[in-house]
């Protein structure tokens, strides 16, 4: 879970049972973003939560980790095309690094895969939920 991730990133020690709302979605492992903002927030990280569309998220995302704040993003998986979360940790003029639980791991110096641009921007399905985490309320 990408939460969890962010958390120990930033040494909060968190049990992750607690940043589900029920049993259904911690065995299903679901998360929304508004509760992934909330588990953010109580845990003294600020979060934002925005939508963005493909054409709008190469912007949004570079912004984020220029200002160092890392981001949530639900995307589809290239190899289950099932929706997910994914943690986005830097990027280059091509791509971005990021950290995701359903790829594989590739030798890159932050998270474990890079993408580029185009890779980001088709795996958004229409419109997505976008996470900024250390930003707003």
């Amino acid at each position: 879970m990408q939460v969890s991730a962010i958390l120990s990133t930033f040494g909060i020690e968190w049990d992750f049972h607690d940043c589900y709302r029920s049993e259904f979605h911690r065995s299903s492992d679901i998360m929304g973003p508004f509760d992934a903002k909330a588990v953010l927030g109580r845990s003294g990280l600020g979060a934002k939560v925005s939508l963005t569309n493909r054409y709008g998220l190469i912007p949004k995302l570079q912004g984020a980790i220029k200002a160092n704040h890392p981001v949530l993003l639900l995307l589809k998986s290239p190899l289950t095309a099932q929706m997910h979360w994914v943690s986005i940790w830097g990027f280059d003029e091509k791509g971005f690094y990021l950290y995701d639980t359903q790829s594989d791991q590739q030798d890159v110096p932050i998270g474990n895969v890079y993408w580029l641009d185009e890779q980001l921007q088709k795996a958004v399905y229409r419109v997505t939920f976008l996470i900024e985490v250390g930003a707003g309320t």
